[in-house]
């Protein structure tokens, strides 16, 4: 006889006060609308200039000359960018050629070409410790616990060249990470690896690599494209199998860690 499991047989009314927020942010360059993103609205600066780094305006946050954001009465928020008039030049040139914009990078492209941007190739580095990641993925569950936020937001963490973990969440995965990568650039050290609560599509490669962040770990099962990308870019890649197993789909060595 199959088990069943026990299930209420009554509809609960929700608590709306412990719903995620989420809002409006558009990403200005140089007082310029460049696109908008639907986010959680904490960490805003982190998300624009990480946002900006995964779509290519920028290499680094070193290009940044002041970022500001601002509440625009019920609608929102603007967060803009001051660089080189350059480069807010070249992305609106950029941005012009689009259809639209989306945090993933890839929705607004008008061509499967712009889908499939390329990049610079990242040095291969060696895959992190074991300990490191485990030490990371138990912080990043114990914060969001702490935070009230499992299963209404995503999360992510930067392992940082000094070993301290910065720690980011936001409704949307892609912004998740844009925050936590933004968070390390603002901070000028470079991230030994990334870890994030979703699954893996390519887009969220594209970031990493976009970052020179030398390895991504992620919570499942990651996209055929997200592999051949990683292995293409240089990255290390890997599943942590939902807190299971070490599993390399990229890297020096593609075996159970």
């Amino acid at each position: 006889m199959t088990d069943r499991i026990s299930r209420d047989l009554e509809i609960a009314p929700a608590n709306l006060d412990r719903l995620p927020e989420e809002e409006a942010i558009a990403i200005a360059l140089n007082g310029e609308s460049y696109g908008i993103l639907m986010a959680s609205p904490q960490d805003l600066e982190d998300l624009a200039l990480g946002f900006c780094i995964g779509e290519g305006i920028l290499s680094n946050g070193k290009h940044v000359q002041a970022i500001q954001s601002r509440k625009v009465d019920r609608l929102g928020f603007v967060v803009d960018l001051r660089i080189s008039e350059e480069l807010a030049v070249q992305a609106m040139e950029r941005r012009r050629q689009q259809v639209g914009s989306a945090a993933c990078g890839l929705c607004g492209s008008d061509s499967l070409v712009q889908a499939r941007r390329s990049f610079d190739q990242i040095p291969q580095k060696p895959l992190p410790r074991a300990s490191d990641i485990w030490r990371v993925f138990d912080e990043l569950n114990s914060w969001q616990r702490r935070s009230g936020n499992v299963g209404g937001r995503h999360a992510a963490a930067a392992f940082l060249s000094d070993a301290t973990v910065v720690m980011r969440e936001d409704i949307g995965r892609h912004n998740a990470l844009d925050k936590v990568l933004g968070a390390a650039q603002r901070l000028t050290r470079q991230p030994e690896f990334a870890l994030t609560t979703s699954r893996c599509s390519s887009d969220l490669v594209q970031k990493c690599a976009s970052n020179k962040v030398g390895t991504l770990v992620i919570n499942a099962t990651p996209s055929k494209l997200a592999v051949e990308l990683a292995q293409t870019s240089g990255l290390n890649l890997i599943s942590c199998q939902r807190g299971k197993s070490l599993v390399c789909y990229a890297g020096p060595q593609p075996e159970i860690v």
